[in-house]
């Protein structure tokens, strides 16, 4: 290797050295020393530590040997991070994003459940005569929430098999960005398409049970 000011001594070559994040692959590596006039001012050093070392210890161990090396360097300014530390620092932007999805996500569900809620409200008082000719006619409550519940299933699979192909293609192409990812299990969205459906039956089935076991003698009076 060629530096700035002369040659470099070689220790090594690794053709498949893992260095960076997830995002990339494996790339060619190589090991040299700096010697006596570098090139460039070391800026980092990674130290390994028995098992069960003393942190407070080694910190300060750390500390005295890099001032006893450069003593013009202030002790306060040396950092010392742990390598997990800066390990989880390559990943920040993914974390943040993250956090943004499962906000952004349950805004979502609040504001549909919402929606939900109101459509049930405004179904069970419009067809509150209705609700109360069928409970005459021999309906059972069972039926009149199976009524209200089948035409929510209806519409809940509608929105799935739109927002299904779509969420697939957003998190295959952001997945495509890393050289090491999982793949996309199909179960996945299974899950996700119960959770939204055993949610939405609650909603519905709570908020039209007093439809439905309200005396149809009171509704089909009042209409």
């Amino acid at each position: 290797l060629q530096g700035h000011k002369g040659k470099t001594d070689i220790v090594g070559f690794c053709k498949d050295f893992n260095f960076k994040p997830l995002q990339y692959g494996l790339d060619p590596f190589a090991f040299y020393v700096f010697g006596t006039d570098p090139w460039w001012y070391p800026t980092h050093l990674y130290i390994r530590t028995t098992a069960n070392a003393d942190i407070e210890s080694v910190i300060r161990y750390v500390k005295d040997v890099i001032v006893e090396f450069d003593p013009s360097l202030n002790r306060s300014k040396i950092d010392i991070i742990f390598f997990e530390e800066e390990l989880g620092a390559q990943y920040k932007k993914e974390k943040q994003l993250t956090t943004l999805v499962t906000l952004f996500t349950l805004i979502s569900v609040i504001i549909s459940l919402m929606g939900v809620f109101g459509l049930v409200m405004f179904e069970t008082q419009y067809r509150r005569r209705e609700i109360g000719l069928r409970r005459v006619h021999g309906a059972s409550v069972g039926r009149i929430l199976a009524m209200f519940n089948v035409k929510f299933i209806r519409i809940v699979l509608i929105c799935f098999v739109i927002a299904c192909p779509v969420s697939y293609f957003v998190m295959d192409s952001y997945l495509s960005k890393f050289a090491y990812r999982v793949p996309l299990y199909w179960w996945v969205f299974a899950l996700a398409l119960v959770v939204v459906l055993l949610i939405t039956v609650t909603v519905v089935t709570l908020r039209s049970l007093k439809a439905a076991t309200e005396n149809p003698v009171n509704s089909i009076k009042t209409e």
